[in-house]
């Protein structure tokens, strides 16, 4: 009951929860939410403007809009939730090496450094221009610019604990250090992990959106969000359903994991524990 408590308190998490539970089931539910194929062409009822018929709107090759968003949630989700999870795996392992061992982390560090010294967004756009504009390639993109990030803060949190005296016990049994890094030191920074996670969650969906803007992510006709905006540019003065609903796709999705990653890290911060 306590946790439950403290969960209802937080009035921004459950908020986040329910927005990323409806782009969620969006995606799951597609098939059925969606009155129209995401690639069906009805060119007699091109430029449309929102109706019952169609809720927002159709395109200029009269696909339904409302369709396309809802059927580019899963390319989102899918973006968002691949990219998380290999930054999640290769930012851990290199956060967990750099503050363990010292040596190593010299090394590392370097690395780092010089990763970082490059802006986030240009590196990923460097990426995708050298392989090819593709949604994978994207992703990759994605991955390779957010693990230097990620794995700087689990570097900061695992960084305190090899001086601590559960470690320095277990060292002193003669536990190896797979051990040491497995038994005690990943489950003391995991509810980092898990915060930094669902953050990057959303840069991830936003940062795929905008190669997708730029014409190095998605490719047409798939119906991917970034990509919509970027098709509505050509009528912006005409068509204004044609980039601002798929923007406001990207808000709730982006806003809704956020709201759900700053309500996680309230809730897991034992500084906040009554």
């Amino acid at each position: 009951m306590t946790v439950l408590r403290r969960v209802g308190r937080q009035k921004g998490m459950v908020v986040g929860a329910l927005m990323v539970l409806a782009v969620v089931m969006c995606a799951l539910l597609a098939p059925y939410l969606a009155p129209y194929g995401p690639l069906d062409m009805q060119v007699e009822e091109r430029l449309q403007g929102p109706s019952f018929r169609h809720l927002c709107g159709t395109d200029e090759f009269g696909r339904d809009v409302f369709s396309r968003i809802v059927w580019g949630s899963r390319i989102s989700l899918e973006m968002g939730l691949v990219a998380t999870v290999l930054t999640v795996i290769l930012g851990t392992g290199v956060g967990v090496l750099w503050g363990y061992y010292p040596r190593l982390g010299v090394f590392i560090a370097r690395l780092v450094d010089l990763w970082l010294a490059f802006p986030t967004m240009l590196f990923a756009i460097v990426i995708v221009a050298v392989l090819g504009p593709s949604l994978r390639n994207a992703m990759l993109a994605v991955v390779l610019s957010m693990v230097p990030g990620f794995s700087r803060v689990v570097h900061s949190a695992v960084l305190p604990l090899r001086e601590k005296e559960f470690v320095e016990a277990a060292s002193a049994a003669g536990a190896p250090n797979r051990r040491i890094l497995w038994r005690h030191v990943l489950p003391n920074v995991a509810s980092t992990i898990i915060v930094l996670g669902t953050l990057h969650f959303a840069s991830a969906i936003l940062m795929g959106a905008a190669l997708s803007f730029l014409g190095l992510g998605a490719q047409p006709p798939q119906p991917e969000w970034g990509a919509m905006i970027n098709a509505g540019r050509q009528w912006l003065g005409l068509a204004w359903w044609l980039y601002i609903f798929p923007g406001i796709a990207i808000v709730v999705a982006v806003l809704g994991i956020n709201l759900l990653g700053d309500g996680l890290r309230d809730l897991l911060d034992p500084r906040l524990k009554v």
